[in-house]
């Protein structure tokens, strides 16, 4: 029994140091939000459909955030991918779907 938990120490350590070496290779990391499930289009984010995580920060474009629950989604978010500003808008209704610099405008409609 002394000889597995050996083994069991001696694996563990060297995981735990590769994970460190890893995370030292990459360099710092930053908190960003990463969707946890398929968010679509028009959907408002809530607090189960995100969850803060750090992500080494070469990896991540400038626009990554941590401030998406409340938003509503412009363009389809994968589950595990990071939340992107460019994805998300500050508005509600229709007009939150609208792609930065787009115009909008009402159409009269004659109901005769």
């Amino acid at each position: 029994m002394a000889a597995v938990a050996v083994v069991a120490g001696l694996c563990t350590s060297a995981i735990v140091g590769d994970a460190d070496r890893e995370r030292v290779r990459w360099g710092p990391s930053t908190p960003v939000a990463v969707a946890t499930r398929d968010l679509a289009a028009g959907a408002v984010i809530g607090v189960g459909d995100v969850i803060v995580a750090p992500r080494p920060r070469v990896m991540l474009p400038d626009d990554a955030t941590t401030d998406a629950v409340g938003r509503v989604v412009t363009a389809h978010i994968a589950p595990g991918e990071v939340v992107l500003e460019r994805r998300l808008s500050g508005g509600t209704g229709p007009l939150a779907l609208l792609e930065a610099g787009a115009v909008a405008f009402a159409v009269p409609v004659d109901p005769a």
